[in-house]
């Protein structure tokens, strides 16, 4: 192993090379090196080595090689992505099979040996675009919408407008959230999404779907992160708002109805903007939506 101490300066992309061939980190180390730039901080051929360097300190971008002793290049960077959700990671190997793999995992991109440096000034392009946003986004809240018209709006920018690569993706996502906390497993995901395609294109329906949702979720990774978990996917949530949350929650808070408790009774009621997903058709939000269209109709009934 070699750890290059570098001067670290102004906008340069700090990285960290895995690689179990000594020849591919120097081959790789002179294409990054060409580019401008860019301060490789360590070189590795020992994973779990440089597992604890890259949890342990700031690095831009992982290039990783998958095929390693010991553990796998994916199982390796599941487990960094435990310790470091934002971490950008780029994959390199010999073999373009795992590709579909490594994008479930959510690498940012994928090289195939030997790496020609037009396809790494690619990649370098896509790190740049993809720098985390500031820490102040970790502190403030962000408010999802799901009474009425679907919306998404954190304390530090209004008017989140957001563009899903696909409907698949989307629903993916308000399904995930519909269950947020829990487990989903890709059973229930593929027979939910597409139930009638054949299993050899299903798997990477699904894999490319979760990245789509991740890639989106990238600007709330402080408080939306879909992670791996056992045989399925969990999004997890951290300061996160649902008006449907609050809602509820206020509603069964309520004391007796009487002159004096009506206004806090209007004052919750006001938050319910519409139906539970009203611009969508999902199946599988109806009963939800049928239970709390009927505690509006009884409080306002009440009213």
């Amino acid at each position: 192993m070699l750890t290059i101490n570098t001067k670290l300066g102004g906008n340069h992309v700090k990285a960290i090379l895995v690689d179990d061939e000594q020849l591919a980190l120097d081959f790789m180390e002179r294409q990054l090196k060409k580019m401008g730039e860019i301060d490789i901080i360590g070189k590795y051929t020992n994973p779990l080595e440089a597992k604890h360097q890259i949890v342990n300190q700031e690095v831009d971008v992982v290039f990783l090689d998958i095929q390693l002793p010991e553990i796998n290049g994916l199982e390796l960077a599941e487990e960094i992505l435990e310790k470091k959700p934002e971490q950008t990671i780029v994959f390199v190997t010999a073999y373009d099979e795992y590709a579909v793999k490594a994008f479930e995992i959510n690498a940012i991109d994928y090289l195939v040996k030997p790496v020609q440096l037009d396809r790494l000034q690619e990649t370098i392009k896509r790190v740049e675009n993809n720098q985390q946003p500031s820490a102040k986004k970790a502190l403030s809240s962000l408010h999802i919408y799901v009474l009425g018209d679907f919306s998404m709006e954190s304390s530090e920018d209004k008017d989140e407008i957001i563009t899903w690569r696909t409907k698949k993706a989307q629903e993916l996502f308000l399904y995930l959230l519909h269950h947020r906390g829990k487990l989903v497993r890709k059973s229930t995901l593929i027979e939910l999404l597409w139930p009638d395609i054949e299993l050899e294109r299903v798997n990477s329906l699904l894999y490319t779907t979760i990245y789509y949702v991740r890639k989106t979720l990238r600007s709330y990774h402080h408080h939306l992160q879909v992670k791996n978990a056992s045989d399925g996917y969990v999004l997890e949530t951290k300061n996160v708002v649902l008006d449907i949350d609050k809602w509820e929650e206020g509603i069964t808070a309520l004391p007796a109805l009487n002159e004096t408790t009506i206004d806090r009774y209007t004052d919750i009621m006001s938050l319910y903007k519409g139906a539970y997903l009203q611009d969508f058709n999902f199946l599988w939000a109806e009963a939800d939506q049928y239970r709390w269209e009927q505690l509006w109709l009884t409080t306002a009934l009440k009213i």
